[in-house]
């Protein structure tokens, strides 16, 4: 072969491979949609040019690697309880006991899951993709939070759906199976934080953390569990400490939100109502009141807003334990403030509302790694450890401490017998007085011991 065909070869070659990686990788038609159908409803996609104008920035994510295609496609062929059985509340109701507490041999729960067969298919194949990256929804020229987020409670029910799952697996002795669809929820809950620039994305991550903990409590519990199913379970845990959902970095997202929404009103004052009216801080009585504030002191109200987001952004980044003291009240911050501070009372509470939010679910994941580790002392040595320290290296990699304490969790052993706890939100040791399984709105401590868990 000549010199000039084995160049002419290899430019097709190239060639030829640059076109495949672009179709196969590069090219993405999830991401250039103009609408796209969620649920039986349509939606207008927001161009990315407008989310640039606003500092919000898409990445390109390779078609074949985006979980968010197949979220999407199993939103598409999910069977809900009502969507399956009517308006009859019952099969909701069983999917909720059952998402508490154990399986049930039910003929309608059993039907519904065989429905779901290719819904659950789809989560366990996007729960394996590494990236994740939804569209923005709504036109161009709208506010950023005008239109709601639909896959928020899709996802928040996929992770219901594959609780279930893993309890029908429970059920029939398999814990392998079972922690697989408990952990697929982790890998769920890890794509929808920080996909696209909305605080409730994060906030939906944690519901479905929660959803995860309590099933994965419960294995735990009732379950005997060999040495590699504990071991996957610390292993998983390690990993979701290791990269925790953090405030601070909810809030640098969510800032282009609030930021244009504020920028809606102050170009149209007679319409920030609208705006305000959304977070429960304004009614159509103060519409005249809010467009003749903004028309007069427009520039002086967007100002201490962006001081009071500053005040904000430091009190986020202050560990739980810190931030959540009463002296550094972040409710009572807003409080304070003047009342026509308007645009900082409206859209600032309920940012700072989810740091609580935050902190319980770093709590429970801390506490199900030791539980964990734990548990594979006893296998292994039969007998509890005598302190946590034992657990050290050979059985978990480093203690987490409790967020609400910025101190070790709080481990007692009595024989056989041990209980763990976290001193939960009230931020103070209560001796470990608290309810197995766990009420969040009585309990002073959020405790787990070495006892099966009783039916909810």
């Amino acid at each position: 072969m000549s010199k000039k065909s084995a160049m002419f070869l290899l430019v097709v070659a190239l060639a030829g491979g640059a076109y495949y990686y672009y179709r196969t990788w590069l090219h993405c038609p999830f991401l250039a949609q103009k609408k796209i159908t969620i649920a039986g409803k349509e939606y207008d996609v927001r161009p990315k040019e407008s989310l640039g104008e606003m500092g919000c920035r898409l990445r390109r994510v390779a078609d074949r690697r985006n979980a968010a295609v197949l979220y999407v496609e199993a939103s598409n062929v999910h069977e809900t309880p009502l969507a399956l059985h009517g308006s009859n509340p019952a099969l909701w109701d069983t999917v909720h006991d059952v998402t508490r507490s154990r399986w049930v041999d039910d003929h309608d729960l059993a039907e519904w899951l065989r429905a779901n067969e290719e819904c659950l298919e789809l989560l366990h194949k996007a729960a394996r993709k590494p990236d994740c990256e939804f569209l923005v929804l709504g036109r161009a020229h709208e506010m950023a939070a005008a239109r709601s987020l639909p896959m928020a409670p899709q996802m928040r029910g996929f992770a219901r759906l594959l609780v279930c799952e893993g309890k029908r697996h429970e059920y029939h002795n398999d814990c392998s199976r079972a922690l697989d669809s408990y952990l697929a929820i982790a890998a769920l809950s890890d794509h929808y934080h920080g996909s696209n620039p909305f605080l409730i994305t994060d906030l939906t991550a944690i519901a479905c953390h929660t959803f995860r903990n309590g099933a994965v409590e419960m294995c735990l519990a009732n379950n005997d569990l060999d040495e590699k199913d504990l071991r996957r379970v610390i292993r998983k845990y390690e990993r979701i400490l290791a990269a925790p959902l953090e405030p601070t970095d909810a809030l640098k997202r969510e800032k282009f939100v609030t930021d244009s929404t504020i920028d809606l009103a102050i170009k149209s004052p007679e319409l920030a109502w609208i705006a305000l009216s959304s977070s429960g801080s304004a009614s159509a009585a103060d519409r005249d009141t809010i467009a003749g504030l903004i028309k007069s002191r427009g520039a002086e109200l967007r100002a201490a807003y962006e001081h009071d987001y500053e005040a904000l952004m430091r009190w986020s980044a202050l560990p739980a334990w810190q931030a959540l003291r009463p002296e550094n009240d972040w409710a009572g911050y807003l409080a304070r403030l003047p009342r026509q501070s308007i645009f900082s009372r409206g859209l600032l509470g309920s940012l700072g509302r989810a740091k609580k939010s935050y902190a319980r679910s770093e709590a429970e994941s801390g506490g199900i790694l030791i539980v964990a580790a734990i548990k594979l002392y006893e296998r292994k040595n039969d007998r509890p450890p005598e302190s946590l320290a034992e657990l050290k290296g050979d059985y978990i990699s480093e203690l987490p401490k409790d967020p609400f304490s910025g101190r070790a969790y709080i481990y007692k052993v009595r024989g056989n017998d041990w209980i763990l706890y976290s001193v939960w939100d009230n931020l103070r040791d209560d001796g470990g007085v608290g309810s197995w399984p766990h009420k969040r709105k009585t309990d002073r401590d959020f405790v787990w011991r070495n006892t099966r868990l009783p039916e909810h």
